[in-house]
């Protein structure tokens, strides 16, 4: 199946502040208590029976820290009707692309 991609800089720009949207994080909680982008949910893969739980009504984008494993929850979540997008690079094309200053006018920390 073909899942649908987006990279964090249109995420951000487009995405991110809208209502409509659900950031969820796929890494492991340690990872996720280390740093996180702010308003992220965190339901690691283990607990990905969960993520059924998540709203429907919105989209959901679906990040990890290099791009392998939020493929997969995206790939579950729309095999199972939800809207799901992944996050292209992962946390860590995240945190390369605030060091760039891609993010400044968003104010997020």
């Amino acid at each position: 199946m073909n899942i649908r991609e987006m990279d964090f800089i249109e995420f951000m720009d487009d995405h991110y502040a809208d209502e409509s949207t659900l950031l969820l994080d796929v890494r492991d909680e340690s990872l996720f208590q280390r740093g996180t982008i702010p308003g992220a949910v965190n339901v690691p893969l283990a607990r990905i029976r969960e993520l059924y739980a998540l709203p429907r009504e919105k989209t959901v984008y679906v990040f990890c820290q290099s791009d392998v494993v939020s493929r997969e929850v995206t790939e579950i979540l729309s095999d199972a009707g939800y809207d799901a997008v992944n996050l292209q690079g992962g946390y860590r094309q995240f945190l390369r692309d605030l060091a760039n200053g891609e993010f400044d006018h968003l104010h997020l920390f």
